[in-house]
């Protein structure tokens, strides 16, 4: 009967805060587009503005079969690529306690393995920052290595190794793939992969240890430096052999059960294995934002947001974070079971969060519904002389 009560209260999901909001009819039709137009099954959407959560809510189906809705504040979901920001959280934060030195220590002082010992101190051998912005060469699921186009390897573990509690950190599969690996990585070519961020959140949990002298796996350390200081529960490694009832069921756009989205991401925790409901990943947001009881400092936000290619217009990365113009960033999260967009103005304290619980969605659309959305709550003016102000 409890377990029941509890759904019924997901059915009902929407805060009486936010259903009451002016704007709610509004944002409910334009949210809509993405379950009409582009096939999702379940939406949820927060809203940052002046630094506060101003509304949270959610449309559609988190279980389809079971007729469960999706509510901002109790359905769990997949964050896929929005993952990559966790990193650079801890590390600027790390960075400031003199923890590490993010611009200058190398990652085989902190990861015991013979493909970067075999470069120690050298240029092949990736800072924080190279690892966080994506500029240590090293693959994505494609598995070819920067610069070295016909070398190829399996990044991803075989399903075998998966799904149990003995693998329910990074260091195993980071080993996997290093081990595959015939030489280092070249350094200082941007390619975008999950996997540096890892391999850097395995460094910040090794540097953990060296300062305090306790070990502590890096979902540990973000919650006790992010989750229990804004108050976000919800936010936790995306384990296969942990049962949350909360979580939203995994689709295909033509409305089917995704059965990729049972497989286990928690491997790859900071490049794509995060979960929370939406309302807590809005926390995580407003924590890294100025103000009062900010996670950051300016000095750590702006290395978080401050774009690491060396001005490289095309592909402005920070860490974890696209850099667009002026104040703003951005980052998409997508694997099955998810198709997430999170914007941020961090000077102005705006944000325009979407996390659905569908995969292959148009990213036009999701464009669109974001800025409608931004226009909708006066976080941006429609147009200047004509035009629209950049995104």
């Amino acid at each position: 009967e409890k377990r029941e009560n509890n759904r019924f209260a997901i059915v009902l999901a929407n805060n009486i805060v936010d259903r009451k909001h002016p704007l709610h009819p509004k944002v409910k039709q334009e949210i809509s587009r993405l379950v009409d137009e582009g096939g999702v099954v379940g939406v949820t959407v927060a809203i940052i503005k002046n630094g506060e959560i101003v509304y949270s809510g959610g449309i559609g189906k988190s279980d389809k079969r079971n007729n469960y809705g999706m509510s901002p504040y109790f359905t769990t979901q997949r964050w896929a690529s929005l993952s990559k920001s966790t990193g650079g959280v801890i590390a600027a934060i790390f960075n400031e306690m003199g923890i590490i030195d993010i611009n200058n220590d190398r990652i085989s002082h902190y990861v015991d393995h013979p493909i970067y010992n075999s470069v120690s101190g050298t240029a092949n051998d990736p800072t924080f920052i190279q690892l966080l912005s994506h500029q240590a060469g090293i693959p994505h699921y494609g598995g070819r290595v920067a610069n070295s186009p016909m070398f190829k390897i399996n990044m991803v573990p075989p399903a075998m190794l998966l799904y149990h509690e003995d693998n329910s950190s990074m260091g195993w599969a980071i080993d996997y793939w290093l081990d595959q690996l015939l030489l280092p990585p070249p350094v200082g070519i941007y390619k975008y992969s999950s996997f540096g961020p890892n391999l850097a959140c395995k460094g910040l949990s090794s540097a953990y240890f060296d300062y305090f002298g306790v070990g502590k796996k890096f979902s540990k350390i973000f919650d006790e430096y992010v989750t229990r200081n804004i108050n976000a529960p919800t936010i936790k490694p995306d384990y296969f052999f942990v049962n949350d009832k909360y979580k939203s069921v995994a689709y295909k756009k033509n409305g089917r059960v995704d059965r990729e989205g049972v497989l286990d991401v928690s491997y790859k925790l900071c490049g794509g294995g995060f979960k929370s409901t939406i309302r807590d990943y809005a926390k995580y947001i407003k924590g890294i934002l100025p103000g009062e009881n900010s996670l950051l400092t300016n000095q750590g936000r702006n290395l978080i947001f401050s774009d690491h290619r060396n001005g490289d217009l095309t592909k402005m990365y920070g860490l974890g974070w696209r850099v667009r113009a002026k104040s703003r960033v951005h980052h998409a999260g997508i694997q099955p079971g998810a198709y997430n967009l999170a914007w941020v103005d961090y000077k102005l304290k705006n944000a325009v969060i979407l996390m659905t619980n569908t995969r292959n969605v148009s990213p036009d659309l999701v464009e669109d519904v974001k800025k409608n959305l931004a226009y909708l709550f006066g976080i941006l003016p429609r147009r200047t002389n004509g035009r629209r102000f950049g995104l």
